[in-house]
């Protein structure tokens, strides 16, 4: 069983029929955020379908998606002082760095290769 954040959108991506690869792309032509009342995949995936049928469109879905994962981590540590995130996700889609950003009201850094930090900090414990 896969989870975390990236299984989260992939789940959601699906439903909604947008390609993974393309999640940034469709959340930046967004002109609201459709905010979303779940991290939960099984709730976010009704509640899509409510704002669906209710007429919002996919980029704000999308959006509000992203947005979704920006609560769940300030939920998880309201982050202050400099913030540099980490991992597959913000490494494909950047935009959820830059709403973090905005939610925080402070910069908030992608660490170079991303994708391959955790691998990297692994390999130096392990080294060490």
């Amino acid at each position: 069983m896969r989870r975390g954040t990236g299984a989260f959108l992939e789940e959601v991506a699906q439903r909604i029929d947008v390609p993974l690869d393309q999640i940034d792309s469709v959340a930046r032509q967004a002109t609201h955020v459709v905010h979303m009342g779940s991290y939960c995949t099984v709730f976010t995936k009704t509640e899509i379908l409510a704002h669906m049928r209710a007429g919002e469109k996919v980029p704000e879905i999308v959006a509000g998606l992203i947005e979704s994962v920006v609560k769940r981590i300030v939920e998880m540590d309201p982050l202050s002082g400099e913030v540099v995130v980490s991992g597959g996700v913000v490494a494909h889609n950047p935009i959820l760095a830059e709403m973090l950003a905005r939610h925080l009201g402070h910069p908030v850094h992608i660490m170079p290769h991303a994708q391959l930090a955790g691998a990297i900090g692994a390999a130096l414990f392990a080294a060490d």
